[in-house]
């Protein structure tokens, strides 16, 4: 067993909220454009043509904003607190939930000199797993990177 215990500090952590900015971008975006008939419907409906893009601006720009109005306390909340790698299941816990992913379906992991990023396939993504190696509390980096060691890249 491997784990990880710690709130992510420094570069892991600036990774973790770029990832999430850019989960919630992906899937807003999405939303919106799957959305965009039904603001064309709406639009002229209502024969406003500027209602078009103001509800996709609104739909789009509004959970953006509050996104980066969180508070700290929010925000630290969301980031993964313990990580947990048995033989073949990853765990997460976050102060808000908890998160598990199968070791097989790691498409790969990236070592970024003071964390590793666990990444997983499109449609099982999550931002969570970023194990900073300093707060490694059982098992070894060695271990670690065995276990690993046919889908780890590393960064310079």
């Amino acid at each position: 067993m491997i784990e990880f215990n710690g709130y992510l500090t420094g570069e892991a952590r600036k990774r973790f909220e770029k990832k999430s900015f850019c989960i919630l971008f992906g899937f807003l975006t999405f939303a919106d454009i799957v959305s965009l008939p039904g603001y064309y419907f709406v639009g002229s409906i209502f024969k406003q043509p500027i209602a078009v893009p103001l509800f996709f601006i609104a739909i789009l720009g509004a959970p953006i904003v509050l996104f980066f109005l969180r508070s700290e306390k929010e925000k630290k909340s969301e980031l993964p607190r313990r990580i947990v790698i048995n033989e073949d299941t990853v765990f997460v816990t976050t102060d808000k939930n908890s998160e598990s992913k199968l070791i097989n379906d790691i498409k790969k992991v990236i070592d970024n000199g003071t964390y590793y990023e666990m990444v997983f396939p499109f449609g099982k993504s999550s931002q969570k797993f970023i194990c900073q190696k300093e707060f490694l509390i059982k098992g070894s980096l060695d271990e670690f990177e065995l276990l690993f060691e046919d889908k780890i890249i590393r960064k310079n």
